[in-house]
C-alpha cells in the first residue's frame, strides 16, 4: 500500500476522487446552494454562502446587512472528505445591540475542530432600526361578484381599527390594512371571520405583525324587490247548489326579491292554488306563497285565505243588449231573433252581489266576423263579474247580414265607421253599438 503511495499518479488520482466527492457533498440534495465553490489541495472555497443575522426581533429589525459571505476551509484532505458540508450555519450576532449601526464578526457554526474557517470578509456592517407600533384602520374588499341590481351594505368591522408593528422603514410602505371577503348572492347577509393584511401602494403584502391578526365583518346584502297584485289560482268546483259569495286574502300585494332583470318580468304574481272542491261555509285558511324560478324570496310567506260560499240566489236583468262585433264594412246586420237585439239574463250568485248587479256590469257579445251575407245563427258570449253565474245555457241568436251599396263621394272612413248603409243611415247604430 505504501509503494502505491509513493507514486505521483495515484496520489493524482485520489485527489481528484476527494475533489468530486467533495463537490457532491457541497452541491448536492439538501446543500446549500453557494454559487461556486473551489476545490486545491488541502483547502476549499465556497462564495456567496448565505448569511444569517441573529438579533432581538422584540426590539429592533435589521434595515441593512450584506446576505453572504464567502468562506475558505482548510484542513488534510482526510478531514475534507470526512466533513458533511450542509451541515454548517455561517452568521452574525448582533442580539445585544440596539438600533443603529453595527459591525460585527462573522461566526460559524457545524464546522469540525480539525478543520479551519475562515470568512471574507471576516466582519460585516449591519444596520439596525427601532421597532415601532402605530393603529390603523380596517378596510374590507369584497371578492367576487353579485348579480344585477344586488348592493353591498356599509360594513361593520369588530374591531375598527388594530396595531401594527414593525420596523419604521416597513410601516412607511404601508397604505392599508385589509379584510377581503368573498360574497355570497343568496345569503342576503355576509358575516365573516376574516384574516388581515398590511398593504403598498401597489397591493403587495407588508410584512410586519398585526394585532389581532383577524376581524368580525358583517354586512347586509340589499336584494332588488318589486311589489306586485297577487292572484289567486283556483281548481275544482264548488258543491252543486252553492257559490261563492265572498272571497278574502290577506295581504293582496306581495314583495318579490331577486335581480332585477328577473323582477321585470312580473307585473303580477301567481299565488298558491285553492281548491274549491273542498271549502266549507266561512273557512278561513293560511297558505303558503311558492317562490318562482330566479327569485331569492318572496314576503310574506304565508297568507290568510277567507271564502265565504251560500246558496245562490237569482236576479233577472232585462234587455241587456247585443254587442256585435268583426262586422265586414259592406255588410248590415237585420236582427231576426230577438228583434230588438236584447236578452233578458237571469243571472246566480250571493244575494248581496246580485243587489249591487246593474245591466252595465254585463257584456253580451256576438262575434260574426267570419259570416258572409245571409241568415244565420249564432251562440252569444255573455262576461259576467266574478262570483256571478249565467242559469241556464247561453242563448242562440237569428240574424240577417245584407250588403250594402254605398253612395259614390262617400270617403272610406265613414264606410269603415259603419255610418253608410243602404245608400242610407243605420239609425246612427255602428258596428261595435249595441243593436236593439
Amino acid at each position: 500500500m505504501d509503494k502505491w503511495l509513493n507514486q505521483p499518479m495515484v496520489v493524482r488520482i485520489v485527489a481528484v476522487m476527494l475533489a468530486v466527492m467533495l463537490w457532491y457533498v457541497v452541491n448536492g440534495p439538501n446543500g446549500q446552494s453557494p454559487s461556486t465553490t473551489t476545490v486545491a489541495e488541502n483547502m476549499i472555497r465556497i462564495d456567496n454562502a448565505a448569511l444569517e443575522v441573529r438579533y432581538d426581533a422584540e426590539r429592533v429589525a435589521v434595515l441593512e446587512a450584506p446576505e453572504t459571505v464567502d468562506l475558505i476551509v482548510r484542513g488534510s484532505q482526510r478531514d475534507l472528505s470526512l466533513f458533511r458540508w450542509r451541515d454548517y450555519h455561517v452568521y452574525v450576532d448582533v442580539t445585544g445591540y440596539g438600533p443603529g449601526e453595527v459591525w460585527a464578526p462573522v461566526q460559524f457554526d457545524g464546522f469540525p475542530a480539525y478543520v479551519q474557517v475562515e470568512a471574507e470578509p471576516a466582519e460585516v456592517r449591519v444596520v439596525l432600526e427601532p421597532l415601532t407600533e402605530i393603529t390603523m384602520p380596517v378596510e374590507v374588499e369584497w371578492l367576487g361578484s353579485l348579480p344585477e341590481g344586488y348592493r353591498v351594505g356599509t360594513p361593520t368591522v369588530a374591531p375598527t381599527e388594530v396595531k401594527v408593528g414593525g420596523a419604521q422603514s416597513l410601516l412607511k410602505r404601508i397604505v392599508a390594512v385589509k379584510a377581503y371577503v368573498h360574497l355570497e348572492e343568496h345569503s342576503g347577509q355576509v358575516k365573516a371571520e376574516s384574516a388581515l393584511r398590511a398593504v403598498d401602494a401597489q397591493g403587495n403584502r407588508v410584512d410586519v405583525t398585526i394585532q389581532p391578526k383577524t376581524v368580525r365583518v358583517e354586512a347586509a346584502i340589499h336584494i332588488p324587490k318589486k311589489t306586485v297584485p297577487l292572484r289567486l289560482q283556483w281548481r275544482g268546483s264548488l258543491p252543486s247548489g252553492w257559490t261563492l259569495s265572498d272571497v278574502a286574502f290577506q295581504p293582496q300585494e306581495v314583495t318579490l326579491y331577486g335581480p332585477s332583470n328577473v323582477l321585470a318580468r312580473y307585473n303580477e304574481y301567481l299565488g298558491p292554488m285553492v281548491d274549491l272542491s273542498s271549502v266549507k261555509p266561512g273557512q278561513e285558511f293560511q297558505l303558503s306563497l311558492p317562490i318562482e324560478k330566479g327569485l331569492v324570496r318572496v314576503e310574506p310567506a304565508q297568507i290568510t285565505v277567507r271564502l265565504n260560499v251560500s246558496a245562490p240566489a237569482t236576479k233577472t236583468l232585462h234587455h241587456v243588449p247585443i254587442h256585435v262585433t268583426g262586422l265586414a264594412e259592406h255588410l248590415q246586420l237585420e236582427w231576426v231573433q230577438p228583434e230588438d237585439g236584447t236578452l233578458d239574463l237571469v243571472l246566480m250568485g250571493a244575494s248581496e252581489t246580485l243587489d249591487r248587479l246593474t245591466a252595465s256590469d254585463v257584456r253580451v257579445i256576438l262575434d260574426v266576423s267570419q259570416q258572409s251575407a245571409g241568415e244565420h245563427s249564432g251562440t252569444v258570449v255573455v262576461e259576467l263579474p266574478p262570483s256571478v253565474q249565467l242559469r241556464g245555457e247561453r242563448a242562440v241568436v237569428r240574424y240577417e247580414l245584407r250588403t250594402v251599396d254605398v253612395p259614390a263621394g262617400v270617403p272610406e272612413d265613414r264606410i269603415s265607421d259603419g255610418e253608410v248603409r243602404d245608400g242610407g243611415a243605420t239609425n246612427g247604430k255602428t258596428q261595435d253599438e249595441p243593436l236593439r
